[in-house]
């Protein structure tokens, strides 16, 4: 299970995107899984595009420079 939550740093520029796996560590299920998910970027004027990320930790962050606050 991933709950997501995204900002937009305005003092460098950043999209920031917040992931935590969220499953139980429990009966043989690992404390985080290792997977690639694609993460859509959609900036203003621009077509949206895919960035893959690679969750290996039960709490990860990922930043993007997009030097504006994306639409979505």
């Amino acid at each position: 299970d991933l709950a997501t939550r995204w900002s937009y740093d305005e003092d460098a520029g950043d999209v920031v995107l917040e992931v935590e796996q969220t499953q139980p560590p429990e009966g043989g299920v690992p404390e985080a899984f290792r997977m690639e998910c694609d993460v859509e970027l959609a900036l203003p004027g621009a077509e949206p595009r895919l960035e893959r990320v690679t969750l290996a930790r039960r709490r990860e962050e990922f930043r993007w420079r997009t030097g504006e606050r994306p639409r979505h």
